[in-house]
């Protein structure tokens, strides 16, 4: 009794710790400086939308997986160097590519990895990278996603050696999974990034992060870690995800805005139809 009820206190401090640097990575959005926010994340989501599809694709093939962790620390250091070349020249482009490789390499070879303490420790990272900004310290938002970076990327170097194998995603037909999650989601954020004015840029690319973000996330974390949602609890997710849509629309009206959120939503409602975690 007492072991079910610490695996299952476990389970739950994963979540929450899952839950909280989701948010965190919508607070850097709201933190980001109007004179780069729109061309950081108009970057940002075209280059995670394509990027997640090799990166995804790799951690659903066993055989491809093996290469992955055969050639980590080499990724990992290339990264590294690229986002100190874009930290140094101040490159916004490069830096918001570099940004959305490091997120989902470091997220995807940890949580897949054997032991579960360095997924905990990258997340838990992730959240403590935010809160100096949420203190006001001095010229920290300016830099706030190039320490993102080399933090996330030296746990991620640290857990090479003791980690030795990766688990490949439960995903059925992982090609149209990936393809249809990435360009659905990142391809409403990249969209809603290029149309909204100025002013309710944040608004509907946060708003999209929740909205569309609960069904990704909630599918995300079932093909990592096999824990299924009843049909309800799809129904009210969508309900929920629809409602945020239909608030936004009400404070920032945007008939483009609105319709890229709803496609979006429509394109992951067929993604998970017929690519279920297997």
């Amino acid at each position: 009794m007492a072991l079910s009820f610490w695996s299952l206190s476990i389970a739950k401090m994963q979540f929450i710790l899952y839950s909280m640097s989701v948010l965190s990575n919508m607070a850097l959005v709201y933190l980001l400086p109007h004179s780069i926010a729109a061309s950081f994340l108009q970057v940002y989501s075209i280059s995670a939308m394509l990027i997640g599809v090799f990166i995804i694709y790799a951690f659903s093939s066993q055989v491809l997986i093996e290469g992955v962790l055969r050639l980590r620390i080499f990724i990992l250091s290339f990264l590294l160097v690229l986002g100190l070349i874009s930290f140094l020249l101040q490159e916004i482009s490069l830096l918001a590519c570099v940004y959305s490789a490091t997120l989902l390499l470091c997220d995807y070879l940890l949580s897949q990895g054997e032991d579960s303490r360095w997924i905990n420790i990258y997340r838990a990272v992730l959240v403590g990278t935010v809160i100096p900004a949420a203190f006001g310290v001095e010229n920290y938002i300016e830099n706030m996603v190039s320490i993102r970076i080399f933090v996330c990327l030296g746990v991620a170097l640290v857990s090479v050696r003791y980690c030795c194998s990766l688990k490949p995603l439960s995903v059925q037909s992982p090609i149209f999974y990936i393809v249809g999650t990435n360009f659905s989601y990142f391809g409403a954020l990249a969209a809603i990034a290029w149309f909204s004015s100025a002013e309710a840029l944040k608004a509907w690319y946060i708003g999209n992060q929740v909205g569309q973000g609960i069904l990704l996330k909630m599918s995300d974390y079932q093909i990592r870690n096999q824990h299924g949602l009843l049909a309800s609890g799809w129904s009210w997710l969508y309900f929920v995800a629809i409602m945020i849509g239909v608030a936004l629309y009400t404070w920032y009206p945007s008939l483009l805005a609105i319709m890229f959120y709803l496609l979006g939503l429509l394109g992951l409602a067929i993604t998970f139809r017929v690519s279920r975690p297997r």
